[in-house]
């Protein structure tokens, strides 16, 4: 793989444990302006070009898909 791939990678990892983190705290206490503001400054990042230039993958979808694992987290 090479080193633009690796980058491109690190950077979409990175925002999904950052996203599952905020959703957790999101669907704790959802009344906390501070976590909506960074789970929608997480979806604006899933949904925008920048996301689509460093990825082929659905960004809306790779949400849709962390929000469900993390409200079986939270609700277990």
């Amino acid at each position: 793989m090479n080193p633009y791939h690796e980058l491109a990678n690190a950077i979409i990892m990175q925002a999904v444990k950052d996203y599952r983190m905020a959703l957790k705290r999101y669907f704790l206490r959802p009344q906390r302006k501070e976590y909506q503001q960074d789970v929608a400054e997480l979806e604006r990042f899933f949904t925008s070009e920048w996301f689509e230039a460093l990825s082929e993958l659905d960004g809306p979808s790779l949400m849709k898909r962390v929000r469900s694992m993390v409200r079986m987290e939270v609700s277990a």
